[in-house]
């Protein structure tokens, strides 16, 4: 019943944090070049903490679900299903907190144009890991649950 309610709980956390990352990079990044000069250091401030408080929780949600999965599964998930699951969360927290925090920090300072391209062009790679991610968590549900 515990992992049951694990894969779940992983899956809809997931599913929610794709759901964003897929706005995020569809219409809120590219919006970054179209905000102004002398706007953007208001509304990059805006961005950074209102993300914050959308993200948060869910990421640590879904980190350690991952990791409960891990620790509680045991053999009713394929061991390579379910370290794939928990090594693309760990690259999604490595691309969020050692390249994207600190993006954002230069982002802050004034618009650059170049820099909110690199931005959205580096978080393809996001977005397609943890669309996988999500691909994966959901292919376990289903086979555990059938």
């Amino acid at each position: 019943m515990l992992v049951k309610l694990l894969l779940i709980g992983n899956l809809m956390v997931t599913g929610f944090l794709v759901g964003l990352i897929w706005f995020v990079q569809i219409v809120h990044y590219p919006i970054f070049a179209k905000v102004g000069k002398d706007a953007f250091p208001a509304f990059h401030h805006q961005h950074v903490q209102d993300t914050g408080k959308v993200v948060a929780l869910p990421m640590l949600l879904e980190l350690g679900f991952s990791i409960l999965v891990l620790v509680f599964a045991g053999d009713s998930i394929p061991i390579w299903q379910n370290v794939l699951a928990f090594v693309l969360v760990l690259i999604v927290w490595l691309q969020t907190f050692f390249y994207f925090v600190p993006l954002h920090g230069k982002l802050g300072e004034v618009l650059n144009i170049q820099m909110v391209q690199q931005l959205v062009n580096a978080n393809t790679w996001r977005t397609f890991f943890w669309t996988v991610r999500f691909l994966i968590v959901g292919w376990i549900v289903f086979n555990f649950f059938k």
